[in-house]
C-alpha cells in the first residue's frame, strides 16, 4: 500500500505540493489569528490549495 501512495506521488510536479503544504500554513495560520487581524491568509491558503487541486484533478490527470 505504501509503496502505490509513494509511485502516485512522485510523478506530480513539485510546485502542487508546495502549494499544498504552504496553502495548509496559510489557512491554518489565518484561522488561528481570527478576528485579531484582517486575515488574508485563511483566502489565499484556500485560493492555492483549490488552485492545486484543480490542476491534479483535471489538468495533470489529462496530460498523463
Amino acid at each position: 500500500m505504501y509503496f502505490i501512495f509513494l509511485s502516485k506521488t512522485r510523478n506530480k510536479p513539485i510546485w502542487v505540493k508546495v502549494f499544498y503544504f504552504t496553502g495548509i500554513g496559510l489557512t491554518t495560520s489565518g484561522l488561528i489569528a481570527g478576528e485579531k487581524q484582517k486575515g488574508w491568509e485563511a483566502a489565499i491558503g484556500m485560493g492555492m490549495i483549490a488552485v492545486a487541486y484543480i490542476y491534479e484533478t483535471f489538468i495533470f490527470s489529462k496530460n498523463k
